[in-house]
């Protein structure tokens, strides 16, 4: 295929200036590129489109000629070059509408890769790259035999009328007539295109959230991002049919050549690109400030924890650009080489604390025996996976209560968290609610396994609580046995779930007191009662609900007769306290007589996160003052 050789791109950067790098393309796919390199002041209004795409392996390496000197690049950039080449001819031709931009800012050839202060300084300035750029073009990579296929049903299901917000219903009936066996190839396709490896990267992610505009490229096709966003719900909410549609279709041409298994297959396809919706739909609501600064940065840390990046620090310095200005002016800003992995995470808890004044972010460590030893135990590490659903996510937490220890903290000033000088303790206030007894309670209504399964489960310690105490197909049978009563009936799913579970294992097992009994008989509404499920949820959201809040936690039993869901690595002799500034009870162990060392979050029955704050007010207005707990 020929191309003409005029056709040509800049690249630009900014530090003290703008440096646009002028670079013909080649004139047939296969030659090289070459340029020249020009200066313009910083203060010209430079229109430029940024590049978003995954740079691949290393040790594929194409050469660029720039200033006459050659510089590799990565074989992805370089077919990401030819690629848009394509689309800025066919608008030259007038075969596609708009004006091609001839201005890129692309990180490869943009920052000095060997110069350690200039990318600490560019990577600092990231978030303003993408956000002033006048367009994020995002490249998935080259098209397979069926990416056409994909882009046609985004085009069909954009023409369906679509809600203002994600009702899964609403998605449905939109769908209906695009969801038949006829259809199958598409939604492979679809579901292909959104398991790209672009949308598990780290900084893809804050480049597509950060744009004005932004649109995807595939070959020679495209779509904006409000049509990809849609697509994306839209594949989450018909997940399940297409999954149907697929086991009924074994012999699928394209089927041969995935090895996950069937049931498998949909809903792993569109974890992260549901995941980067979720970001951008967080983003805009907290922009808007229809959502705290301290939910939507716990979640944008949440989401990166399972991101992909080349240097384990990107897991923060990815999402700086996405947090609030009373956080971000906290964080130490990207300096590699110059501080350890370990002093950026603790930094970064810092900041989030500090600038919030919320201590949920200490949730999302989970200290076990294969902790970092050079972190705290309260510092989360970003670069292990999520063991357990933490308890301060936003399907637990009302959005009041945290209003609520945020107001508290402001109040009692001396009660605000403390860190000290190194960043290796942090000193909280909290009230104490119990001592563990004994954990593992759950064993009492697990009791009908066979040998076999428990020999099978005890060759891995932690596979019976990594598989929900294997709870979907047992719950439907415990809740017909059993009545759970509630007092809130406004909780949310999994904070009902974890309430149900819990109360299903007090009424079954030995250690009912008296006075939990006589407590549970007073209480009128039957919640737990399968006829009396509440109509807004069905049985599948409560066995998936259960199976999730239960994956590696285990149910304790205080010394004060609480049942609670802790991480299966609690202990008899841990501790139960609720801070001021968290949303959740934790688990605490002692480290010495000074201090102790963070376990986990956890869920106490019949001890909403309301009724903890109240048990906080209790404490002041009986005079008496909380404890100031040192965390190692």
């Amino acid at each position: 295929m020929e191309f003409r050789a005029s056709f040509s791109f800049s690249f630009c950067y900014t530090r003290s200036s703008i440096n646009a790098k002028e670079v013909p393309l080649p004139s047939t796919a296969h030659g090289q590129l070459q340029g020249e390199k020009q200066n313009s002041s910083s203060s010209d209004a430079l229109a430029y489109v940024a590049l978003s795409y995954v740079w691949g392996a290393a040790t594929h390496v194409k050469e660029v000629m720039l200033n006459g000197r050659p510089i590799g690049v990565a074989a992805n950039l370089w077919l990401a070059l030819r690629d848009l080449r394509m689309h800025c001819q066919l608008m030259d031709n007038g075969l596609r509408s708009g004006e091609p931009c001839r201005t890129f800012w692309i990180d490869a050839l943009c920052i000095n890769q060997n110069d350690e202060e200039e990318k600490s300084s560019q990577v600092a300035q990231m978030h303003l790259i993408y956000k002033h750029a006048s367009q994020v073009i995002v490249w998935l990579d080259v098209p397979v035999q069926d990416s056409d296929l994909a882009f046609e049903l985004m085009d069909d299901i954009r023409r369906c009328p679509q809600p203002e917000e994600f009702h899964e219903a609403q998605l449905l009936a939109a769908t209906k007539h695009l969801l038949h066996m006829e259809k199958l190839s598409s939604w492979i396709a679809l579901h292909r295109l959104l398991s790209r490896p672009w949308w598990s990267r780290a900084w893809t992610l804050h480049e597509l959230v950060l744009s004005r505009q932004a649109t995807f490229y595939c070959g020679v096709k495209s779509a904006p991002w409000h049509v990809v966003g849609i697509a994306i719900r839209v594949a989450l909410a018909t997940k399940t049919i297409v999954q149907d549609l697929v086991r009924t279709n074994m012999q699928h041409e394209s089927w041969g050549k995935d090895s996950q298994l069937p049931h498998k297959w949909p809903a792993k396809h569109v974890f992260f690109a549901t995941s980067t919706y979720v970001t951008w739909n967080h983003k805009r609501l907290m922009d808007t400030n229809q959502m705290s600064s301290s939910k939507a940065l716990l979640y944008f840390l949440r989401t990166s924890r399972k991101r992909l990046c080349l240097l384990p620090e990107d897991k923060i310095y990815s999402i700086l650009g996405l947090v609030p200005p009373e956080v971000y002016l906290g964080i130490p800003k990207p300096a590699y080489g110059q501080r350890t992995v370990q002093q950026v995470y603790m930094q970064m808890v810092r900041a989030y604390v500090q600038g919030t004044q919320n201590l949920d972010v200490i949730c999302l460590s989970l200290h076990t025996d294969k902790q970092d030893p050079a972190l705290p135990s309260w510092t989360p590490d970003w670069r292990r996976n999520k063991r357990m659903l933490p308890f301060i996510d936003s399907s637990f937490v009302k959005p009041s209560i945290t209003k609520w220890h945020h107001s508290f903290l402001q109040k009692y000033i001396a009660y605000l968290p403390v860190f000290s000088r190194d960043c290796k303790t942090i000193t909280v206030s909290g009230t104490f609610i119990g001592t563990i007894k004994r954990t593992e309670v759950e064993e009492e209504i697990l009791s009908h396994r066979t040998k076999e399964a428990k020999k099978e489960e005890n060759h891995d310690a932690s596979r019976h609580f990594s598989s929900g105490w294997k709870l979907k197909n047992r719950l439907p049978r415990l809740m017909t046995e059993s009545e759970v009563t509630c007092e809130d009936e406004d909780m949310e799913l999994k904070e009902y779930t974890a309430h149900l579970l819990l109360g299903i294992l007090l009424s079954k097992t030995s250690t009912k007191s008296s006075k939990l009994a006589q407590e549970e008989s007073e209480q009128s509404m039957a919640l737990g009662k399968l006829s009396t499920l509440p109509k807004r949820w069905d049985l599948t959201h409560l066995c998936k609900s259960a199976v999730s809040i239960s994956e590696y936690r285990t149910v304790a039993e205080t010394d004060s007769m609480n049942l609670c869901l802790v991480p299966h690595w609690a202990k008899p002799k841990d501790v139960v306290y609720q801070f001021a500034g968290c949303s959740a009870p934790v688990v605490l162990r002692r480290f010495n007589q000074d201090g102790f060392t963070f376990i986990g979050d956890c869920y106490v029955y019949r001890k909403p996160a309301g009724k903890m704050v109240s048990l906080l007010e209790q404490v002041l207005q009986e005079g008496s003052e909380l404890e100031r707990l040192v965390l190692f």
